[in-house]
Formats: C-alpha cells, structure tokens, sequence
C-alpha cells in the first residue's frame, strides 16, 4: 500500500515538474512570438524607451538645440528645469516645446531620447543630453516669419545645391515660452499647432503660375494677348487681381510680371486641364513627402 502511495506521489510530482516545464516554455515561446510582431515590440520598446526618458530628465540637463551657425535656439540650465527659447513665435511650429505638463512637439519630440541622455555622443560625465544641430538659420527663420505674421501662410528656404532647409517658417504661430501658462488660451487659436509650411494642407495661390507658365511657354502662346479687365468667372465664380486691377490688353512677360490672375486663369481654361495633369510626374502634384526631420534638418553634435 505505502509503495502504491510513494509510487503514485512521484507520479503526480512528475506530471506537476512536466507541467511547469511546458508552462515556462509556452511563456519563452510567446516571448519570442511577440518580439516578432511589429506592434507589440514597437510599443514595448516605445514604453521602455519612455521610462529611459524620466529617469534621465531627473538627473541630466536636456541638449540643446541650435541653429546651423551654432545660435542657441532651445537650451535648459538645469535637469528637468524650465526650456528657454530665443525665438519663441518663429520656431514654435518647427522646434516645438518641451514641458513637464504637456510632453513635447516638433523637433523636441522628435529628438527626445537623444536630447534627453547622452547615448548619441555627448559626454556621459557632463550628466547632459546631445545637442542637436539644425539646418536652420535662425536669423532667416526670424526675418520670414516676420514677413508672414501677419497672414496665414508659411516660407521655406531651400539650398538649391545641397537640399538643406534654411528656413521653414509658418504662420498663425504661438507663444513656446507661453505653452504652460497659456495653454488654453493658445488652444483657442485655430491651426497654431499645425505648420502650414508642412502639415497643413493650404492653396498655393500664385506659386502655381510657375506652372502655368511652364505650360504657356511650351504651348508657344507667350506672345498672344489678353485682355484683363481686372476679373474673370469661371463657373459661377468671378476670380480678381489683386486690388482689383485692370491691365488692359497684356501678353505673357506682362502677365507674369504684374501676377494677373485674370491673365493666367485665361491662359489656364485655353490650355486645358489634361496639360496640367501630366504635369503631376514633373512637379510631383497630389503627392504626399514625408519630411524626415533627421536628414533634411538635424545633425547630432
């Protein structure tokens, strides 16, 4: 009888230990499984990265962030201390915020986890985050934000030769220094978080003339005339020159020279849509960029 006990105890202990095993294989397997799936090891590694973040924003000051000439443009003095900008409205759509309140947006957020610790470069002792180099002067960002602070609108400034953005301003903008103590009132402010220059979808307004003169020159019409009495219906829809204009009888030098609306949406119905649409491949019209901030903008120091 004590055999058949002491037997059927091993027996039990046995299937038990083999149990246990199959578990903890089961587990290691749906380990390895997950970590093959895009979503869940994206999102581990974001959330890990992300806990990373805070404990380093408690012990190092964050990097900060300069224009291609080396002009502070974001900078804190010590960790988890208060962000300074220089430029609080030209760079608020492109640099963005850092705040203990409302996390980050634009390049902060961007470049949090190089920003925040020193694993890119930076001297571990210093207990300071990388500085990040943009491809901006912020002395031309300045001057063309200041041009269009008054409208809703955006200027970029590219490098023919190299591609670099020199400068990529937008506007409505906001107050970055403000973020904390005016959130709600920025909120009410319609389109200040999105960066019309890149984000936001707008008319390109008069920009698209290039195009139609492309179009005009190749057709060989340059030297024909319009007649611009200062508006123009198309539609249903009367579209005017600027102030209201009227320039007579003018051909494509004139036009272009002077932007009559009414000269180039002639010239445009006359044409046809079907030559603009085989612009598409030639200008890239419709077709949506995706803006790598890290090659085009940022270089680590």
């Amino acid at each position: 009888m004590k055999k058949n006990r002491i037997n059927f105890l091993r027996r039990t202990q046995l299937l038990q230990s083999a149990t246990l095993i199959c578990v903890i294989l089961m587990i290691i397997s749906l380990v390895r499984v997950s970590a093959l799936l895009p979503g869940v090891s994206k999102e581990a590694d974001k959330k890990k990265s992300q806990a990373k973040a805070k404990i380093y924003e408690k012990e190092y000051v964050r990097g900060s962030i300069l224009d291609r000439n080396g002009n502070t443009i974001a900078f804190s003095q010590k960790p988890g201390g208060a962000r300074t900008y220089s430029h609080p409205y030209a760079f608020s759509n492109l640099v963005g915020y850092w705040s203990k309140i409302y996390g980050t947006y634009g390049v902060e957020k961007t470049m949090n986890e190089e920003l925040v610790h020193s694993n890119c470069g930076a001297n571990p002792k210093q207990k300071k985050g990388a500085d990040v180099s943009l491809t901006i002067d912020a002395a031309l960002q300045e001057r063309a934000y200041k041009d269009i602070e008054k409208y809703k609108g955006s200027v970029a400034v590219l490098d023919a030769k190299t591609g670099e953005i020199l400068a990529l301003a937008s506007s409505p903008s906001f107050n970055v220094s403000e973020i904390e103590d005016k959130w709600k009132k920025i909120n009410e402010k319609e389109g200040v978080f999105l960066s019309n220059a890149y984000q936001n979808p707008v008319a390109p307004g008069s920009v698209f003339k290039l195009i139609t003169s492309k179009e005009i020159v190749e057709a060989g019409i340059e030297r024909e005339e319009v007649e611009d009495t200062g508006s123009i219906t198309v539609n249903g829809q009367t579209i005017r020159n600027y102030g209201g204009k009227a320039y007579g009888s003018i051909s494509f030098r004139e036009g272009f020279v002077k932007s009559s609306n009414v000269y180039f949406m002639n010239r445009a119905l006359k044409l046809g849509g079907l030559r603009f649409i085989r612009q598409e491949k030639a200008f890239y019209l419709g077709k949506t960029f995706l803006l790598i901030l890290q090659q085009s903008i940022l270089t680590l120091i």
